[in-house]
């Protein structure tokens, strides 16, 4: 039996179905040792939590594309000169360029191990296949409106509220929710029921990023969002955190809970009236 760890690299292919939002799953693992000089990847075979992370997601087509980069690595690395390949990345970029799709990814991370066949599978179930277990049914934005639309329309409010883009000579940022009265006020729906508090906190930071790259724009406008905390209490001092990130928003957003809906309909009812 071998016993000596061998170093090797690897990387996390991650699905982001909304780059707006950046919410993600992981959704296979890509594995390069050079001194073993193999390569080995294992993609997602059933849909576990990807649907669930955006219900219109098409999983059998997210399925066959995981698939055909299964095939297309496999066959990249049979053909490649394992002493010209640095880390697993040069194998990877092959397979599925940097862009801007909705497959990415993640950077390039070291290990060692005596089996790597053994360990690509410890792998899959540490980043990909853990979450399988969580049964929890995690609340997102479309579950946050359809509850908060429905208090709109017995306020008759809700036709009042139409889709407005702000624009920058190099960036925009859509909101589905806006009415005008002197400066756009936009309602946004940002669910932070996630599974990790690196992810709620990804998830404050591109909704910065995102609001900031249009703080410029010719059109004043105020952002309310109305916030899902984690189902898991664990993650309350994360939540907190988010929170604290979106008041670092130029425009100074307005933070309101499902529990404060109501103090959010009366402020849109002043501004609709």
């Amino acid at each position: 039996m071998n016993n000596s760890l061998d170093p090797y690299t690897y990387s996390i292919l991650k699905f982001i179905p909304d780059m707006r939002t950046g919410e993600f799953v992981n959704v296979g693992v890509a594995l390069h040792s050079a001194a073993g000089k193999d390569a080995l990847i294992k993609c997602r075979s059933t849909f576990g939590r990807i649907t669930k992370l955006n219900h219109k997601v098409d999983g059998h087509g997210l399925l066959r594309t995981l698939k055909t980069i299964t095939t297309e690595f496999r066959n990249t690395a049979e053909q490649f000169q394992f002493e010209k390949v640095k880390t697993v990345a040069s194998l990877c970029d092959i397979v599925l360029p940097r862009d801007d799709s909705s497959l990415q990814w993640d950077t390039v991370r070291r290990g060692k191990c005596n089996d790597i066949n053994a360990e690509i599978d410890r792998l899959f179930e540490r980043f990909v296949s853990y979450a399988d277990e969580d049964k929890t049914q995690r609340k997102t934005e479309d579950d946050i409106w359809r509850v908060f639309n429905k208090e709109l329309q017995t306020r008759n409010l809700s036709n009042y509220l139409k889709p407005r883009v702000f624009q920058t000579q190099d960036d925009e940022v859509k909101f589905d929710h806006a009415v005008k009265n002197g400066i756009w006020h936009c309602v946004q729906p940002v669910s932070f029921d996630l599974l990790h508090a690196s992810s709620i906190k990804d998830k404050a930071h591109k909704w910065l990023g995102h609001i900031a790259s249009v703080s410029n724009t010719t059109e004043d406008f105020r952002v309310y969002f109305l916030l899902a905390e984690p189902s898991d209490k664990n993650l309350a001092e994360s939540f907190e955190n988010a929170k604290s990130i979106l008041k670092k928003i130029p425009s100074e957003p307005d933070l309101y809970s499902e529990s404060d809906s109501s103090e959010l309909l009366d402020k849109l009812e002043a501004v609709c009236g």
